[in-house]
């Protein structure tokens, strides 16, 4: 890696931030670009290469049509006139991840639960990486029985994220992080 790169990517950690979900609009990753992104988020650590994930893609259309399933879920009978919390808003694209731990004798679930998070911030990381901005979410949709259901989520599985991907302008203050001296020690 050149000291360019090196430089690149200190500079790209040093101010990554999630966008908020309000501010995603379209358009969002075109198919050749989210194949991509798949593809990079992938490249993560998984010990004994298990793959204990596996993805749902959303997009534009069919994520309004999912809103509307889990908000008739979360509100069966909505009082007349009055409006439900959006959960998606406009947001054109939606990668569900799913975390579907193998038997191993050896990796354990803890192990294989890691890789599936190590998954969700890749993808966070290609994405960003394509120009989209994207947020890691779960929530109570991630256990409401209609999304789960709509998502294929078979009862020995989880969701781990629904990230949320597209275009956005936000520009969000940084906010406090911790104080890695306070974080770290010494082992001697």
């Amino acid at each position: 890696m050149s000291n360019s790169q090196e430089m690149n990517l200190r500079s790209y950690f040093g101010g990554r931030r999630s966008a908020s979900k309000r501010s995603l609009k379209g358009p969002g990753p075109s198919t050749e670009h989210l194949h991509e992104i798949l593809k990079l988020a992938c490249r993560t650590p998984d010990y004994g290469n298990l793959t204990p994930w596996r993805f749902v893609i959303v997009r534009s259309s069919a994520v309004q049509t999912l809103e509307a399933k889990i908000q008739e879920s979360f509100h069966p009978n909505p009082a007349a006139g009055t409006e439900q919390p959006r959960i998606f808003f406009d947001t054109p694209c939606l990668v569900v991840v799913i975390g579907c731990n193998k038997p191993h004798e050896k990796i354990t679930s803890y192990e294989q639960d890691l890789s599936v998070g190590a998954v969700c911030m890749n993808l966070l990381h290609a994405a960003n990486s394509y120009g989209y901005g994207g947020v890691w979410l779960t929530g109570k949709v991630a256990k409401d029985p209609v999304f789960l259901n709509e998502m294929n989520v078979k009862s020995d599985e989880k969701v781990a994220g629904i990230i949320y991907l597209g275009s956005t302008t936000d520009v969000r203050e940084d906010r406090p992080r911790p104080d890695v001296a306070s974080l770290a020690q010494d082992y001697s």
